[in-house]
């Protein structure tokens, strides 16, 4: 297997300027910036990744918006695999994004990638209010089929971490998370997540796991009641050498200070 490198980012929740916006933030800037950096560095990555929260809440402003900054994506000439989080709207989602028709336009978004040397596995944790913070049986159906095909390296994508985090109103939510480790167990080289806005890395039945600083802003890992927002940026670059998983995260220069607290 040959060195592969992509870029995954996450949480970027653009928003029509005329509504709702992330506390107060131009997240389409947020994500240009992030963007000039990549582009600044020695790597020609093979995909990106963006794992949910792709808006600020269901609008079709809102979808029309990221359409737009996804543009800026495509223009590298890689694949630009998406996940739903919860601030995200599947129905929305489907219409404005996949230009899709038929089907449920309500039901999970799953998908499996297969890209170069790697395969990437999309799952729906929440995509959209309401419900549980799941996977659900439908969905570790899916799973568990695909993987019975072998591939060289297979990365999870999913919006909520499995693992805990020390912030007392991110701790792990993910319902049936044992399932999921069933299934996984010896099976996947990485999850790859987003939601908490700060680099967090474990080990999840065998498998890194790791969510990535978020696009929009940041939020103080120290921070042991509510949220503690923080004026910053960030992504993950993620390699695969010689069959080595090595995650590396960036964070743009900053003075990353605080812009919030709820």
């Amino acid at each position: 297997m040959g060195d592969s490198s992509f870029v995954h980012l996450t949480d970027l929740h653009f928003a029509d300027p005329a509504g709702a916006s992330w506390l107060g933030l131009d997240t389409g800037q947020r994500l240009r910036q992030v963007l000039e950096v990549i582009r600044s560095m020695a790597i020609q990555p093979l995909c990106f990744v963006v794992s949910g929260d792709l808006v600020n809440g269901a609008s079709t402003a809102n979808y029309e918006m990221l359409r737009s900054g996804l543009d800026a994506l495509d223009r590298f000439g890689v694949p630009v695999i998406l996940a739903l989080g919860n601030h995200d709207d599947r129905p929305l989602f489907r219409q404005i994004i996949l230009a899709q028709e038929g089907g449920d336009p309500g039901a999970p978004y799953y998908a499996a990638h297969s890209i170069g040397p790697l395969r990437f596995i999309v799952l729906d944790s929440k995509g959209g209010t309401g419900g549980p913070i799941e996977v659900d049986e439908e969905q570790l159906h899916f799973l568990n089929a695909e993987l019975e095909t072998a591939a060289a390296a297979t990365l999870l994508v999913l919006h909520h971490p499995p693992l805990p985090t020390a912030v007392g109103d991110l701790r792990a939510r993910l319902g049936n998370r044992e399932r999921l480790a069933e299934i996984i167990q010896g099976r996947v080289s990485a999850v790859l997540c987003g939601h908490v806005h700060f680099s967090n890395v474990g080990c999840f039945a065998g498998a890194v796991c790791a969510a990535a600083p978020a696009v929009a802003s940041l939020l103080d890992p120290s921070t042991r009641v509510g949220h503690r927002h923080l004026d910053g940026s960030g992504f993950n670059l993620v390699h695969l050498q010689e069959g080595d998983l090595v995650i590396n995260p960036v964070l743009l220069p900053g003075a990353q200070s605080e812009i919030g607290r709820h």
